[in-house]
């Protein structure tokens, strides 16, 4: 926490020098994208309690979904997207589950006028621990949670 831009790069150099060498490396963490770009197996610990571990792709592959951020005109008109439309802020909302644009055309049907802008939200780490600690990103401070994750050579 805290480290200048060359002293993160050279502690990650290290820890992939020392994995690359066989050792077994133990790092913690809450910088998550860090952990994404070490491409290593992921412990997530929660209150003292490991709630998933694997590689972090495995792990986004089976805690997260697909799913698009749509802004409309007003309200989503959620009785025919069949989902249910999380507000998240700017006046778009999240919806889980569906994985293409033309998904979602399909399912709004005479109702897609209602869109002005859809991006596709990629699964991440972060992703991960929100859904396997049931936080949300305005649980500051509640309980005691990281990601631990070992380099390749364990």
């Amino acid at each position: 926490v805290g480290a200048d831009v060359a002293t993160r790069a050279q502690l990650i150099a290290a820890v992939e020098e020392l994995a690359a060498g066989g050792a077994a490396v133990i790092y913690t963490t809450h910088y998550l994208p860090e952990v994404e770009a070490l491409d290593a197996d992921v412990v997530i610990i929660d209150d003292g309690r490991i709630l998933a571990e694997g590689s972090h792709a495995a792990l986004i592959d089976a805690h997260t979904s697909l799913g698009l951020r749509v802004v409309f005109d007003g309200a989503p008109p959620a009785a025919a997207l069949g989902l249910e439309p999380v507000a998240v802020g700017d006046g778009s909302y999240r919806i889980d589950g569906v994985a293409s644009v033309a998904e979602l055309v399909g399912r709004l049907g005479s109702d897609g006028g209602a869109v002005r802008s859809v991006e596709r939200i990629r699964p991440s780490l972060e992703t991960v621990f929100l859904a396997v600690t049931g936080s949300r990103l305005d649980d500051a401070g509640a309980g005691s949670s990281e990601i631990a994750l070992g380099e390749e050579g364990q």
